[in-house]
């Protein structure tokens, strides 16, 4: 079972910069989890900071 998407989530991944600020900002995390500046991205004037990025998994064939 797959857990809802928020509109906020789905407006980030739309959007290609924003979408480039969530990656840059989960490389950051995993380099240093000590660098609150690098984990965080603002969004509509709101600061969101990434608390854990534990693994980003891909997989082409799954439908």
């Amino acid at each position: 079972m797959k857990a809802p998407m928020s509109d906020l989530v789905r407006r980030i991944l739309a959007d290609r910069t924003l979408s480039k600020r969530l990656m840059l900002a989960v490389q950051s995390e995993r380099r240093n989890p000590d660098d609150i500046e690098g984990r965080t991205i603002t969004v509509d004037g709101q600061k969101l900071t990434l608390t854990r990025a534990t693994a980003i998994t891909y997989n082409p064939h799954k439908e």
